[in-house]
């Protein structure tokens, strides 16, 4: 059941009235930790035409990634659910926007679920000055669950038009997903209808090992395609190509990039031959791993940070090999028992593709899932990551 809007439009004035701070006025009750007070409001210019997004540089205090930061580069930094008010601050005092990652799943049909939450968002928005938000609700619907798609659209409209009316100026955007076209998950998503109401979206391009199980919808790759690749270059220019068939042009489009690799363990220790899996891979891709008798941590590909790929790039006995058909790194590399595996990962060179033929295809820009995945103080790779970054862009 969907409230008239002008019954919405009531209740959301209600919530900002309640929380002292209609348009833009924000009223925190406590100290401003900036010297600068107004530091610790948000910024009052308009969203960037072009990001580069940097997600969870701080998952813990001290943030050590924050010094590592390319400030020349980035235009959003997304905490992930705890926005600390000097590094928001400070953030501010550089010009760049700060937004925290939230969402609300599987309550998306709750009416008074949804206006708590609603109140959350922004009496936290008023507390840490942050600059608006990053809707991430995922999984919303698949092929053995189906659901409509109307509650989210109307979720995401509501949540949209409430941050907008307690700061003009806000930020809103949203994950998505690759391939959007697929008929077998994330069904729940209008696509079109959710980034009418957004800034942008942000396909996370990522986690996409095994891809031509996407030949339940719309995912025809070309020959050659290495299904070890988690972001394969063709899976980024058929996303592009799929949303605009959607209605959802470029323009609207954030892609997001892993920093981060995969071990895909190989059922033969001959480097000579080829890496296959122990197991066959999932032939449902809504169902899990068929591990059998097999330990998982030896049965299944497993994420790895890009600081423990930097360290193993930096020993002499590493050759650094290349995928020229997803456009993806890797290297040869044992497992604790001492079992054969590769990883499978996307450094500078390899980005830097990405990006060059993101920028072509008129994309908004670019971000990266997790600033605090590299090691800043190792080499120059941490600079080298963001300057690949910097070619999505003008």
């Amino acid at each position: 059941c969907r409230l008239p809007m002008s019954t919405s439009v009531r209740l959301l004035q209600l919530l900002l009235l309640v929380g002292g701070c209609l348009r833009g006025t924000f009223t925190t009750g406590t100290p401003c930790p900036c010297g600068n007070e107004m530091l610790c409001e948000p910024l009052r210019t308009p969203p960037s035409a072009h990001e580069v997004f940097a997600f969870d540089p701080c998952p813990s205090m001290p943030c050590r990634a924050w010094a590592g930061i390319d400030w020349t580069a980035v235009t959003t930094i997304c905490f992930c659910g705890f926005a600390p008010r000097e590094l928001v601050c400070d953030a501010h005092r550089r010009g760049k926007r700060a937004v925290v990652l939230t969402g609300l799943m599987p309550e998306v049909a709750n009416r008074s679920r949804i206006q708590e939450w609603i109140a959350g968002v922004l009496a936290d928005a008023r507390l840490n000055g942050t600059d608006g938000i990053n809707l991430d609700i995922e999984g919303y619907g698949n092929y053995k669950q189906p659901v409509a798609q109307q509650p989210l659209t109307d979720m995401v409209a509501q949540i949209s038009s409430a941050v907008r009316l307690q700061n003009p100026w806000a930020q809103v955007s949203m994950d998505g997903i690759f391939y959007p076209a697929n008929r077998w998950w994330w069904t729940g998503y209008n696509w079109k209808a959710l980034a009418d109401s957004l800034d942008f979206l942000v396909p996370m391009m990522y986690d996409g090992l095994n891809a031509d199980a996407c030949s339940r919808g719309d995912c025809r790759l070309p020959p050659g395609y290495s299904r070890y690749a988690q972001s394969a270059l063709p899976a980024h220019q058929q996303t592009v190509e799929q949303f605009a068939r959607l209605g959802v042009p470029p323009s609207k489009l954030v892609m997001a990039v892993p920093w981060y690799g995969y071990s895909i363990p190989c059922s033969s220790q001959n480097r000579s031959l080829q890496c296959q899996l122990p197991v066959p891979w999932p032939s449902d891709p809504v169902g899990g791993w068929p591990c059998g008798s097999l330990p998982d941590p030896w049965c299944t590909p497993k994420q790895v940070p890009y600081r423990v790929i930097q360290r193993l790039l930096a020993s002499p006995s590493a050759k650094w090999e290349y995928d020229p058909g997803s456009v993806t790194a890797f290297i040869e590399a044992e497992n604790i028992t001492g079992g054969r595996m590769q990883i499978w990962f996307d450094d500078a060179a390899t980005l830097g593709v990405k990006a060059r033929w993101l920028r072509s295809a008129g994309v908004r820009g670019i971000g990266m899932w997790t600033a605090s995945s590299v090691n800043y103080s190792a080499s120059r790779d941490g600079q080298e990551m963001w300057n690949a970054l910097k070619m999505a862009v003008p």
